[in-house]
């Protein structure tokens, strides 16, 4: 098992380190290119275990709204795009109520070959400080329409 976790790890950080930069000059798409769901694959907050889920991503009149479910566990949240380092790069930007705590996950974005979002990026309690915050990579996945 622990050779599976460093090979999900690696994987992980390959796809974080190759994830695409967009420029704050450059068109960033609608929220309805990300809408849909997710495989999830992660590694946690402070710890090297790593997990299974899925996402779903859905735009409500006005509200962006994100569904998360790991370990049978589904949190609700909100989700939109915004500037991340100054206004240098757009990013999908998460937030989830957790417990006492708000987690919060930043992704970079790329289409993957078949035009579809991929999303990789962090997560993180928000306003608590880390050296090790939880890795996420989200695949998109279609839907059967039932």
């Amino acid at each position: 098992m622990t050779h599976l976790r460093h090979i999900v790890i690696m994987a992980l950080l390959i796809i974080l380190v190759s994830g695409t930069v967009v420029a704050q000059d450059e068109g960033f798409p609608d929220p309805a290119f990300f809408a849909g769901g997710y495989r999830l694959v992660g590694k946690a907050i402070d710890s090297d275990s790593t997990f299974t889920g899925t996402v779903l991503l859905r735009i409500a009149g006005d509200s962006l709204i994100v569904e998360r479910t790991v370990k049978g566990e589904c949190i609700e949240g909100s989700w939109g795009l915004e500037y991340a380092l100054g206004r240098e790069m757009r990013v999908v930007r998460m937030r989830f109520p957790y417990g006492e705590d708000t987690l919060e996950a930043t992704y970079q974005w790329h289409a993957d070959f078949d035009n579809y979002p991929r999303l990789s990026g962090y997560l993180y309690r928000k306003g608590a400080a880390t050296d090790d915050p939880g890795m996420e990579v989200l695949f998109f996945q279609l839907l059967d329409p039932d």
